[in-house]
C-alpha cells in the first residue's frame, strides 16, 4: 500500500531540473542516464569543463533562476581542490548555491566529488600530499549537509565508485573503449554509476510512488447513483 503522506511529494507534471557542474557533468553520460531513468522528469545540463564552484556560483542565477528551474543538482569542487583553493572558499561557494536555491523554493541535490587518487598519483610534481585529504574533507562536510536541512538529498559518488585503496577511480569506471581513462574523468560505466547513484539517493523513491499510484485502479465516485430498474409489468387476460 502506498503512504498517503507521502504521496504529497510525487510530482503531478514534469519536473524540470538543473545540473551544475564541471568537465564530469559536461560529458553529459550521467544526465542522460538520469533523463532515461526518471520519467515524469527532465533533466538540462549546465556543465562547463574547468569550471571551480566559484565560477559555478557566478553564473548560477542565469543558469538556474532565469530558466525556472524546480530542482538543482550541484556537482563540483574538484577543480577548486586542484587549483589549490582552501577547503574554506569551496564551502562557501558551494554553500551559497545551496541556500540561494533554497531560499527560491527549490529542491537541492548535492554531490560530492568522485575519486581521483590515481590522476593525484601521475601528477605528482603539481599536487601537495594534503589533496586527498581535503577532497575527504569536503565530501565529509556534504554529506552532513542533508541531516541539517541545507540540502534535500545527498549523492555520494565517492563511496560508491571508489577503489579498494581508498583513493582511486575503479578500473571499470574510470576506462574508455579500448583506452585507459586518466583517472580523474569516469568513462561510460563511471558515468552510469553517477546517474544511478544521483537516482538512488534522491529520486527512485519518487519513481516508485508517481509508477505505484498510476496502477491503482479506477473506482466508481460515492456520489454516483444507479438508476432503479423498473418494475416488470404483466397484462391480465
Amino acid at each position: 500500500m502506498v503512504d498517503n503522506e507521502r504521496l504529497e511529494a510525487v510530482p503531478t507534471k514534469v519536473i524540470r531540473v538543473g545540473v551544475m557542474g564541471d568537465s564530469i557533468t559536461a560529458n553529459g553520460g550521467y544526465v542522460r542516464m538520469l533523463n532515461e531513468l526518471c520519467p515524469g522528469y527532465r533533466f538540462f545540463n549546465h556543465g562547463i569543463g574547468g569550471n571551480q564552484t566559484t565560477q559555478m556560483r557566478r553564473r548560477f542565477k542565469k543558469n538556474i533562476f532565469s530558466r525556472g528551474y524546480e530542482e538543482v543538482i550541484i556537482f563540483g569542487g574538484v577543480n577548486d581542490i586542484a587549483s589549490n583553493r582552501s577547503l574554506e572558499t569551496i564551502q562557501k561557494a558551494l554553500l551559497g548555491m545551496y541556500e540561494a536555491a533554497k531560499e527560491k523554493g527549490i529542491r537541492v541535490i548535492a554531490v560530492t566529488v568522485s575519486p581521483w587518487g590515481s590522476y593525484q598519483e601521475r601528477n605528482l610534481k603539481r599536487f601537495s600530499k594534503d589533496v586527498q585529504e581535503k577532497t575527504l574533507m569536503l565530501n565529509s562536510w556534504i554529506r552532513g549537509l542533508k541531516d541539517k536541512g541545507i540540502v534535500d538529498a545527498v549523492a555520494d559518488t565517492y563511496h560508491r565508485l571508489v577503489a579498494q585503496d581508498g583513493r582511486s577511480m575503479k578500473e571499470e569506471f574510470r576506462n574508455f573503449p579500448k583506452r585507459k581513462g586518466d583517472g580523474l574523468h569516469p568513462g561510460p560505466e563511471g558515468q552510469k554509476e553517477i546517474g544511478r547513484v544521483v537516482f538512488e539517493a534522491a529520486y527512485k523513491i519518487r519513481i516508485q510512488q508517481m509508477k505505484a499510484v498510476t496502477a491503482q485502479p479506477a473506482t466508481r465516485p460515492l456520489t454516483e447513483s444507479v438508476p432503479p430498474k423498473k418494475p416488470a409489468t404483466f397484462l391480465v387476460k
